[in-house]
Order: C-alpha cells, then structure tokens, then sequence
C-alpha cells in the first residue's frame, strides 16, 4: 500500500487577507473620431469640441448625410455599442486651411483646441478617456501620422 507523501503536483494558490489590493480599471473601449459633416445638427456635434456619445443609434439622425460622420457612427453601430467620442471639424471650402489642416487641428484664436488636439481635453469634458483614435476618410499619410503622436499623449 502506498503512503501518503509531501510530493504536491499542480497549482498552488496561497491567499492572504491581510493586504488589500486596489484593482484599477481601465476602460479601453472608448473610440474618439474626428468626423465632417457640415449638415449636422449643430447643438448635437459642435464644431471643434468634444462630444460623448453613448447610445451611438440615438444620435444617427443628427449626424447629417454629408462628411464622414453618418457613414463612421453606422459602422460603429453595426458592430459594437461603445462610447464614442466625436469631434466634428468643418469641411475645408477655401484655400486658408486644407482639409489635413483642419482634421490636425491645433489652438485657435480664442485659445481652444481644435481638431484631434480637442481629444486631448475630452476627458475634461465629457469625463470618457478615448482609447482607440481614428478619422476614417480623412487618414491622409500627415493625419495618420499625427494619430500615432496623439494615441501615444492620450495613452
């Protein structure tokens, strides 16, 4: 017959209760876009400013049929419900600023943020941290590259 021996073959868990441990959650599905869409509703999506969007369907008839903002808000809704985070910048009309230019962003003469430089003050306003960035049809390769620089700040 075979004794019992002190041998012990997988896992071992030792839990102590004297020390608490904070767990801090990050929230990593929050999506921030950079759209156009001159024909939407403006109380909705201001220009240059960061705007929460939790129920993403709710706001679809306020996002106008022009731009990139209608067709970006249907395919997150088509796949997912998170929170999203819209900053609507104008469609370049005239030779002041191009379309890069206004998708960029920067501060403007009444010292607010503007284009993906408003993301950076999106927590301040809506309290949602945007995770994912993205400015679909307008990723040119200067914005694209700018979205890198900004992921890395917002991270």
């Amino acid at each position: 017959m075979a004794t019992a021996s002190a041998s012990h073959h997988g896992a071992s868990v030792n839990e102590t209760t004297e020390l608490g441990t904070l767990i801090r959650d990050i929230d990593t599905s929050v999506i921030g876009v950079v759209c156009t869409a001159d024909d939407a509703d403006a109380a909705t999506f201001p220009l240059d400013t960061p705007t929460l969007i939790t129920r993403v369907n709710s706001v679809l008839g306020k996002a106008g049929k022009t731009g990139t903002l209608y067709t970006t808000l249907k395919a997150i809704s088509d796949q997912c419900s998170p929170k999203v985070v819209v900053v609507r910048v104008a469609e370049a009309k005239n030779a002041d600023k191009t379309q890069d230019q206004l998708v960029i962003g920067g501060v403007s003469d009444e010292g607010r943020y503007t284009g993906l430089y408003a993301l950076l003050t999106a927590e301040t306003h809506t309290g949602a941290h945007p995770r994912l960035l993205a400015a679909p049809g307008l990723d040119t390769e200067p914005v694209a590259a700018q979205l890198g620089v900004f992921a890395e700040k917002l991270r």
